[in-house]
């Protein structure tokens, strides 16, 4: 069996079940497979500068990948990328090839990339993450032109965990207050985790973590899909374009944080959120795939960030 045929193999399986660390793990090592048969080596066309400071905590920091050729006055649309992970996991480099696949496939393909970690539980609190965010932007606003952006044309991709960052940042006022909210040209959300299922777990015991609360009541008017849901028309008409993405074997907490986004933005404005489904694959597949020949994601990622 080829490696692209064993990873679908692998989403046909698994379906809309998510596992964990199990599903997550054997999703990865998959997904490595398939990179590694195809071979690519980006030195000589991608630049990379690792581990750059947004912030004084250790774990804010992240990762620009540029073209080669870029100098400041290149002008390239800006992608900038928030992991998932739970608010427990995840950085810039999980592995070798994960997320360098993201910052590789947008800074081959004429974008600058910036791939941001966070801070994370044990020690991260509510609203650390969308803090975070508000601040890996703001950086990014500052120093896309250093290495050939153009702060004008900055795209914001939040997967799973990172969306929520991002979503709590946008529609909880932080990248309002901060005077950035209208410079961001888009935000996009990958599989995000919008919606918490405080009732079940691990959700409960993570997130009345991270919310430093048992009353899961308030956890969920804090999370970010009751953010949004709370907002008047005009406030979700300044949050500006918002492209949501799931994958077609998504679970079912994932699935319930966007489709409430969409009842409430429909409900509120009288239209639709845009809003894409990923065929054949789930919740971690397409980000680990990103990159690769049969990627799905990938162009139409590049068409929304290069628009």
């Amino acid at each position: 069996m080829s490696e692209p045929a064993a990873l679908a193999a692998a989403i046909q399986k698994w379906k809309s079940t998510f596992a964990g660390a199990t599903t997550n793990t054997e999703m990865n090592d998959l997904a490595t497979a398939v990179h590694l048969a195809e071979n690519k080596d980006f030195s000589d066309i991608v630049k990379v500068e690792k581990g750059l400071k947004y912030g004084s905590d250790a774990r804010q920091r992240l990762d620009v990948y540029y073209p080669t050729s870029a100098t400041p006055e290149s002008n390239l649309p800006v992608a900038f990328y928030f992991h998932g992970g739970g608010m427990l996991y995840g950085d810039t480099e999980i592995t070798p090839l994960f997320y360098a696949n993201i910052g590789n496939y947008f800074a081959s393909n004429s974008c600058i990339t910036v791939v941001s970690t966070y801070r994370l539980l044990p020690t991260a609190h509510h609203p650390d993450g969308a803090e975070d965010a508000t601040a890996a932007l703001a950086w990014t606003l500052a120093n896309a032109s250093k290495y050939g952006g153009d702060p004008a044309r900055i795209a914001a991709m939040g997967h799973s965990a990172g969306g929520s960052c991002i979503g709590t940042a946008l529609w909880g006022g932080f990248l309002e207050k901060a005077g950035i909210q209208n410079k961001i040209a888009s935000y996009i959300f990958l599989s995000a985790g919008l919606w918490y299922d405080v009732w079940g777990e691990p959700t409960r015991t993570n997130m009345t973590a991270y919310h430093s609360t048992d009353d899961i009541e308030r956890v969920k008017r804090e999370d970010p899909g009751s953010l949004f849901a709370q907002a008047d028309k005009a406030t979700m008409e300044s949050w500006g374009k918002m492209v949501f993405f799931l994958g077609e074997f998504e679970f079912t907490e994932i699935v319930n944080g966007t489709m409430g986004c969409m009842e409430a933005y429909r409900k509120t404005t009288d239209r639709c959120l845009l809003y894409e489904t990923i065929e054949a694959e789930n919740h971690v597949s397409y980000i680990y795939s990103l990159g690769t020949k049969g990627s799905k994601i990938g162009p139409r990622l590049l068409e929304i960030v290069t628009k």
